[in-house]
């Protein structure tokens, strides 16, 4: 009886059925563009983290991170002097450029954002 089940053919619904596995999804179904946009976040959090393997060496490590995000008016010194010895500084100070808050590689937002200004300036003015 199982095998007229299939629309009189002598094949089972199993048989006449296409075999979707629940792991794989058609090509540009929600499920799919999910599953591609989660790995790409994956791929994107791994590199980020591979990207930021240099703070292991920063000189700041063994201090812990809120002395290096001053409330206005605090005095930041004492961090600047750490920085400037610090064998990632230039590291720190580029990633610092995407940060709106706190000292990167021995500057202050309103520091880093005039530093990468007059470097723009400079490139305009030798192109």
């Amino acid at each position: 009886m199982a095998d007229h089940m299939g629309g009189g053919h002598g094949l089972s619904w199993r048989e006449t059925t296409p075999q979707v596995s629940r792991y794989r999804h058609p090509p540009g179904s929600a499920e799919a563009l999910r599953r591609d946009a989660i790995a790409e976040i994956s791929r994107s959090f791994t590199r980020t983290v591979e990207d930021l393997g240099w703070m292991d060496g920063a000189a700041c490590v063994e201090i812990g991170g809120d002395a290096f995000f001053p409330r206005k008016g605090e005095p930041s010194r004492a961090q600047k002097k750490i920085c400037a010895g610090c064998p990632v500084r230039e590291q720190c100070e580029e990633f610092g450029e995407g940060q709106g808050y706190g000292l990167w590689g021995g500057k202050s937002r309103n520091a880093r954002r005039d530093a990468k200004r007059a470097r723009r300036q400079a490139g305009q003015v030798a192109a």
